[in-house]
């Protein structure tokens, strides 16, 4: 399978994304430890890591524990490979960023066309798409869907994949 050019950037942009933030994330964490505690969390390193890359930082996105978290957001065109460019950036995120081939990525997709297809050649090994996933996780990837049953255990043995719905996810 070969990237068309505009795929080899967003691929491009998406490496060195993750490959800065890695870098600048262990930088902020190793100099925070010579802070005393309560300055500690003042040093944002997704918002360093997009400044260091010219970057614009509308927002500051933090998890249910208050830690920071990058965002990242692609815009393609109808029929440009979102699909391709997504297994991509999960490649990327797990081999430059995470730097594991476990962890679980919730894949969110906008109607039910669209999840029934994906989930389709997720499943399917012999789809290059699925066998890109499986390269980047030692060939231990699962493919949940919402209201399936996962353990902590599924998570920290394998690449785990969670469809889900932008409208289940979106109800409060």
């Amino acid at each position: 399978m070969y990237l068309k050019n505009y795929q080899v950037k967003v691929v491009s942009a998406l490496k060195t994304f993750f490959a800065k933030a890695h870098s600048t994330k262990k930088e902020i964490e190793n100099a925070s430890k010579l802070l005393p505690v309560n300055l500690r969390q003042s040093i944002n390193w997704v918002s360093v890591t997009y400044q260091n890359l010219g970057y614009s930082f509308q927002d500051i996105p933090k998890t249910g524990l208050g830690n920071p978290y990058p965002r990242v957001v692609i815009k393609v065109p109808t029929g440009g490979g979102k699909t391709l460019l997504a297994v991509e950036a999960i490649r990327e995120y797990q081999n430059l960023f995470v730097q594991r081939k476990t962890g679980l990525i919730v894949w969110v997709v906008p109607s039910e066309t669209i999840y029934t297809q994906t989930v389709l050649k997720l499943r399917d090994k012999g789809n290059y798409l699925r066998q890109l996933l499986d390269q980047c996780s030692g060939g231990n990837t699962l493919i949940f869907e919402k209201g399936q049953r996962l353990t902590k255990q599924d998570i920290e043995q394998n690449l785990v994949i969670l469809f889900v719905m932008i409208q289940s996810v979106s109800r409060k």
